[in-house]
């Protein structure tokens, strides 16, 4: 019987600029899972699995009205040990990221009404710890719109606004894939008190 163990080591660095409007982070990270127990050409293995990388999120906000978001990861992800010595971990990207912005309009006649859009985007993904097949790369697009006015806010997302075909390495079945979330609308009416 093994017992998984798992190391981290992470460093970060916070800022913010005031006179630029800008904030945001930097954290680099080694992370390490050890006695993994996987179905290996052979049967069950003991592998320990290493991700490293590192992670950069900025928030700008030009104006008051207007705001800007960012962030990009790069992750080397790798098994270490048996069979798959060397291989990239499923389903983890070596490259993601995300820009998004928003802007709310503060006064006039469409005071309250806040519109958004952001692309994100995710390099290929290796479907199985043989590395025997790689998912594409993908970016989408998704929007949103928000009116308050008072205590009530109404809001509209749609994720995946033009409707991208990729598929993913599936999280439950090891070797398969699934498809991208297709095009989806979602409303939602909040009321404070």
């Amino acid at each position: 019987m093994t017992v998984e163990e798992n190391r981290q080591v992470e460093a970060g660095l916070r800022f913010d600029i005031e006179p630029l409007n800008l904030s945001g982070s930097f954290a680099v990270y080694d992370l390490e899972r050890l006695d993994t127990v996987v179905f290996g050409p052979g049967g069950l293995e003991i592998i320990d699995q290493n991700s490293r990388g590192f992670e950069v999120d900025l928030i700008w906000q030009p104006t008051e009205a207007l705001s800007v978001i960012a962030n990009y990861a790069n992750t080397d992800a790798r098994v270490e040990g048996g069979a798959f010595d060397g291989n990239r971990l499923q389903r983890v990207p070596e490259n993601s990221g995300r820009v998004a912005l928003r802007y709310d309009f503060l006064a006039g006649p469409l005071e309250g009404l806040g519109l958004g859009a952001g692309v994100t985007a995710v390099s290929e993904q290796a479907g199985d710890l043989g590395n025997s097949f790689f998912t594409e790369g993908y970016a989408t697009v998704d929007a949103q719109a928000s009116y308050q006015r008072g205590p009530v806010t109404a809001e509209l997302a749609v994720d995946n606004l033009f409707n991208r075909d990729a598929f993913v390495p599936n999280f439950y079945f090891q070797g398969n894939t699934a498809p991208l979330t297709p095009l989806t609308v979602s409303a939602r009416l909040r009321l404070e008190f």
